[in-house]
């Protein structure tokens, strides 16, 4: 019996010691939501926390992107999703917080919006 209660609870550590990938995705258009997409556009995740960078990427042919970053599995916490705006030289950015159990989080950016 104490060998199968050790077992379940080794396998309980690991599995809240395995990552969580989470899949970020998104659409960048240009000057407004249903706009023109645009192709081959930088896309990158960061920890807004500790200012890592977890991923980066572009967009595909029809404008969408799609990152997988890995977390801690149970981690809460809040992820920076960033591209730059041609027409202001800024970066646009979308603070999201991810809970233990979120699996996927999309950010849509329009460029050169107004």
């Amino acid at each position: 019996m104490r060998k199968v209660y050790l077992l379940t609870c080794a396998l309980l550590f690991l599995m809240g010691a395995l990552p969580a990938q989470v899949t970020v995705t998104g659409l960048v258009s240009f000057g407004s939501e249903d706009g023109p997409e645009i192709p081959g556009w930088p896309v990158e995740v960061w920890s807004a926390e500790d200012g890592n960078l977890l991923n980066a990427g572009e967009t595909d042919e029809q404008g969408h992107y799609e990152l997988l970053i890995d977390l801690a599995a149970g981690t809460e916490t809040t992820i920076s999703v960033r591209t730059p705006d041609l027409c202001t030289g800024d970066l646009l950015e979308f603070l999201v917080d991810v809970g233990a159990g979120d699996t996927e989080i999309e950010a849509n950016f329009v460029i050169c919006e107004g």
